[in-house]
């Protein structure tokens, strides 16, 4: 019997450019599981696990996460790098539009200095 629930409250975001499920995998359930939850309902522990870098998507804690097969687990880190290339690019297009900001505020001032300046030695 789990209690409170299936899983603690809170996750922690992967490092999707690094992490790998295959070795956070957590086979930490035997013979037959059932929750404070749902106590009316049991399940077979070798069919389940608990993976810390996955719980991060957890939408549904109110049951516990199917035991995932290799297959899936390397489906997914594959997915965890595109996340993490996505992440990458969206912080690199941020990056390049304040840079264009601060170009385009040095050019606006100098167009400012120099209309002065231009003003100034026409009057003077």
């Amino acid at each position: 019997m789990f209690s409170p629930g299936w899983f603690h409250a809170g996750a922690t975001e992967p490092d999707f450019n690094n992490v790998d499920i295959r070795t956070t995998q957590e086979l930490t359930y035997e013979g037959y599981v059932t929750s404070d939850l749902n106590p009316t309902e049991m399940f077979i522990g070798r069919e389940l696990e608990f993976n810390a870098m996955t719980k991060y998507f957890y939408t549904d804690r109110t049951l516990p996460k199917k035991r995932l097969s290799d297959t899936e687990m390397v489906e997914i880190n594959g997915l965890y790098r595109v996340i993490g290339h996505d992440e990458q690019a969206v912080l690199m297009r941020w990056l390049v539009i304040i840079g264009l900001a601060v170009v385009g505020f040095c050019l606006a001032s100098a167009l400012l200095l120099l209309g002065r300046r231009t003003r100034e030695l026409a009057a003077g």
